[in-house]
């Protein structure tokens, strides 16, 4: 007899929400079988990936495989849904007797596969099985950023704007009329403020680029071991 058993957590997020389903399918009969388990929730099925390709058996509409003779198999999935959905999220949808030679989950744990085993002639069954050609992200360089931040070049354009204001009527300075002096005071605190606070940036600059470059060399350190 094959049963299959289930938990279900939801995940409320800003846009949607996620239920993350646990499934375990038990196989209590003396010969291996192959199953169909389908999903019952409304929405896309997100199932387990390698490689960024979802791991073998998983297709849009659920999942089929193998499970030895008197063992159990562990499934889980993700579907992006909303609440109160149906219970159980998944079923069985055909059982049918597996040949003995065909991989099961425990042979795949055990390591009993053999290796020469064919490979899917597909893109997707390629990546899957060797794995993605791609270089680690770490090993490759990225390019050197030309534009600041909007927030940044925005406050860093108005400290130049006044700078630029001041240097404009340095020569002019020491206004008779008080509004006129009230606006020379208030331009010259600000420049002062701006030179404080852009001595504290620095400050936070030189810390950080120092903690990057620790954590830079401790990586390729550890790499090298």
């Amino acid at each position: 007899m094959v049963t299959l058993h289930w938990t279900v957590n939801e995940e409320n997020g800003r846009v949607e929400t996620v239920t993350l389903v646990e499934l375990v399918v038990e196989n209590t009969t003396t010969v291996p079988v192959r199953i169909r388990i389908g999903n019952r929730l409304d929405g896309e099925i997100r199932p387990p990936r390698r490689n960024g390709v979802p791991e073998a058996g998983w297709d849009e509409g659920g999942f089929e495989g193998v499970v030895a003779a008197d063992e159990r198999r562990a499934l889980g999935y993700a579907v992006a849904t909303g609440p109160n959905q149906e219970s159980p999220p998944a079923e069985i949808v055909w059982t049918e007797r597996a040949p003995r030679t065909e991989p099961s989950a425990s042979d795949t744990e055990r390591g009993m596969i053999d290796e020469e085993l064919e490979i899917e002639p597909t893109a997707t069954g390629v990546v899957r099985a060797l794995g993605d050609a791609r270089p680690p992200a770490d090993v490759v360089p990225m390019p050197h950023p030309t534009k600041l931040p909007d927030e940044v070049e925005a406050w860093l354009s108005g400290i130049e704007t006044r700078t630029e204001r001041y240097e404009a009527n340095e020569g002019k300075m020491g206004a008779k009329d008080v509004n006129d002096r009230t606006r020379e005071q208030e331009l010259r605190r600000k420049l002062e403020a701006d030179g404080r606070t852009l001595d504290s940036v620095a400050k936070r600059v030189d810390t950080v680029r120092e903690r990057i470059a620790a954590a830079r060399e401790t990586h390729t350190v550890g790499r090298k071991i």
